[in-house]
């Protein structure tokens, strides 16, 4: 059954896809609902003379599109220009993460990669990508369905394998889109106190159809071993089982967040890591966006 349905919604996916064209691509927006105009799509320009690439930013599930701006300010230092991108649900309202579906966010995503394709393609550009959590897995699904290229992919703590006992109670997410489950994200990054079963669903279809070979490109992985939701064990089997010869796994440290509690998932600025290791990721980052397939 689960196989099948996995099967139904690749084919509606694609079908999908096959009728977004690029060139004439427009941010996708629902007015009947009220935004957090801080929130959506955004354009983070860098200061350099020198323009290096063209970036797309995404965030994870139940979090501020916003969180992503610490990376974002690393890519902007590094001559990127960002596009940080918005997933339905996730814009301020809670009552469309009541509704939102996976073919809504896949449709959210071939937008902002269209339009930063675009500029990257105008400027004669690589375009690189930066993802945390389901804003890391989001870009292979899209990747399924349509073809698309990044030249450099850096995700923190991607959601392609969750613990096992989490997959265990993913069955209640289809009892009814609107009931929701307390938020344990910090108030400062989380989009709502509470996420809810539809928005948790998709996450759950895009990881049933993950394939790391849908995107064929150089991929940093900076993780916590110790992540409370994603496997950090079954992520580095998978790389060694699938041969994915241009991935890299560089595990990271939370110990020193300045946050009152650890969440080692929560793992995107400093106050996450804390001052020494934010800024050896930083340097990691920095070898990898601009050193040839990622490695020096």
């Amino acid at each position: 059954m689960n196989n099948f349905l996995a099967i139904l919604l690749l084919m509606i996916s694609t079908q999908i896809s096959a009728q977004l064209n690029c060139s004439s691509v427009k941010e996708l927006n629902q007015s009947k609902f009220k935004y957090d105009s801080s929130e959506l799509n955004k354009w983070y320009n860098s200061s350099n003379k020198k323009i290096k690439a063209i970036g797309i930013a995404f965030h994870g599930l139940n979090a501020r599109p916003s969180m992503m701006n610490p990376l974002i300010d690393i890519l902007n230092k590094n001559g990127v220009h960002v596009l940080r991108g918005a997933l339905r649900g996730h814009r301020g309202s809670l009552e469309e993460m009541e509704v939102v579906n996976r073919e809504q966010l896949l449709l959210d995503v071939s937008g902002v990669y269209c339009l930063a394709r675009k500029k990257a393609d105008k400027l004669g550009l690589p375009l690189v990508y930066i993802g945390h959590s389901l804003g890391g897995l989001i870009i292979y699904d899209l990747a399924q369905t349509k073809k698309i290229k990044i030249d450099k992919a850096i995700l923190f703590a991607p959601s392609f394998k969750l613990h096992w006992h989490l997959n265990l109670f993913s069955f209640i997410f289809n009892i009814k889109d609107s009931w929701s489950l307390p938020s344990r994200n910090l108030p400062q990054y989380r989009s709502q106190d509470v996420c809810t079963f539809a928005a948790y669903r998709t996450l759950m279809e895009s990881i049933n159809l993950f394939n790391p070979k849908a995107l064929d490109t150089s991929t940093l992985i900076l993780m916590d071993p110790r992540d409370e939701l994603v496997d950090y064990d079954a992520i580095v089997k998978m790389i060694k089982e699938k041969n994915l010869k241009n991935w890299q796994m560089v595990s990271v440290d939370t110990n020193e967040t300045t946050h009152k509690k650890i969440y080692h998932h929560l793992a995107f600025n400093q106050a996450c890591f804390g001052t020494k290791e934010w800024h050896r990721i930083q340097k990691i980052m920095e070898n990898f966006l601009w050193t040839e397939n990622g490695r020096k």
